[in-house]
């Protein structure tokens, strides 16, 4: 080989390598970027968007999806109670156990190239999501468990090199489980300042955040909103017949029944005492009222039981109103003031009315 060509080549590969530096650079800029707005993410929804959404925008990534362990179903109830869009989102998908992790990964929390199988991969794409050609896997850990795992999507021809960027995903993976983490902790304190303790269903606090928002979003969709005010009918005589323990017990199953009667993205909050209430978002008078008559139904015929076994017969007062139409001029706060009221009002009327019935807000009730 001449002196020139040999000179050339190594031309040619300081040139390959020049290039390789100035991507690996870019590439790199790009990640920390990333990794800063996922550390600085606001909220356990924050994240998720910037993990789904912004990560295809920001990395040019194709396909991406997210798998958690959840047992206790704590994630995802933090996301339909904050009302979140990632609640029913086919690119997050959870599991109740990190088995089927561990087989793909073999126990190495170590990120993982490899082309696409349906057979060894399905768990991590959802059947709404585009199937892609080749993919990188991101384990996501906490104490060396495997916690979830970040999954990345190319077609055929336009995918990375095995070795390409490995560091850096590597380091993406550690950013995203410790951002989760915080995310998810974030939210467990939050709950815990919005959540009755006794009940285990929202507070007081809680529904005054979420009927501003919840008013607000069926005016945009020029829909109707129904608030349903529910008190135990005597109750401070369970309590002095039966004992407050008891009394704390019918107040937990009447949460319970309640919370099984409606959507899991409807509000359900304990408003005080024994008083309950429920915001159903996009639901009028007949749904609202139907909703209503089964709640009351159901808890008229269940059976509570005394510390000496003695059965307790409880009923319930409902008041409803719903928030029509015609009823959305003004401004947002007086809205949902006379919103709340009005159902306060109609509970009023049902418990002068006899208790044990359901009685929806109308313009007799002005006075």
């Amino acid at each position: 080989m001449s002196i020139e060509k040999a000179a050339q080549e190594l031309h040619s590969l300081l040139d390959t390598l020049l290039n390789d530096a100035v991507d690996n650079d870019v590439t790199l800029k790009k990640f920390q970027a990333f990794e800063l707005e996922l550390m600085n993410a606001s909220s356990l929804n924050n994240l998720l968007e910037l993990l789904l959404k912004e990560s295809l925008l920001e990395l040019g990534w194709e396909t991406v999806t997210l798998t958690l362990v959840d047992p206790e179903y704590e994630i995802q109830r933090h996301l339909e109670r904050s009302g979140s869009e990632f609640s029913e989102c086919p690119e997050l998908n959870f599991i109740d156990t990190n088995e089927e992790l561990e087989n793909i990964y073999k126990q190495k929390l170590f990120p993982i190239f490899e082309s696409y199988n349906d057979d060894a991969h399905h768990l991590l794409f959802s059947s709404e999501t585009k199937k892609p050609d080749a993919i990188w896997l991101l384990p996501l850990s906490r104490n060396h468990n495997l916690t979830g795992s970040y999954n990345i999507g190319k077609q055929l021809g336009n995918h990375p090199q095995k070795n390409c960027a490995t560091d850096f995903l590597q380091h993406l993976a550690a950013v995203i489980s410790a951002s989760l983490e915080i995310s998810i902790s974030r939210e467990r304190l939050k709950t815990l300042g919005l959540m009755d303790p006794l009940t285990g269903v929202n507070n007081r606090r809680f529904f005054d955040q979420r009927l501003i928002e919840e008013v607000t979003s069926v005016i945009r969709a020029n829909a109707e909103i129904s608030c349903l005010f529910i008190d135990i009918d005597h109750f401070k005589k369970i309590n002095d017949n039966y004992g407050h323990q008891i009394g704390d017990k019918v107040l937990k199953n009447v949460a319970q029944i309640i919370r099984e009667l409606v959507r899991s993205t409807d509000v359900v909050a304990r408003y005080g005492g024994e008083e309950f209430t429920v915001l159903l978002s996009h639901k009028g008078k007949q749904k609202a009222s139907e909703i209503a008559e089964r709640i009351r139904e159901t808890i008229e015929k269940c059976i509570f039981m005394g510390s000496q076994k003695e059965k307790i017969a409880i009923t319930t007062s409902i008041g409803i109103n719903t928030l029509n139409i015609d009823e959305h001029e003004g401004d947002i706060d007086d809205i949902t003031t006379l919103f709340v009221e009005r159902a306060d009002r109609a509970l009023y009327h049902a418990k002068n009315n006899g208790r044990n019935r359901v009685e929806f807000y109308g313009e007799d009730l002005e006075t």
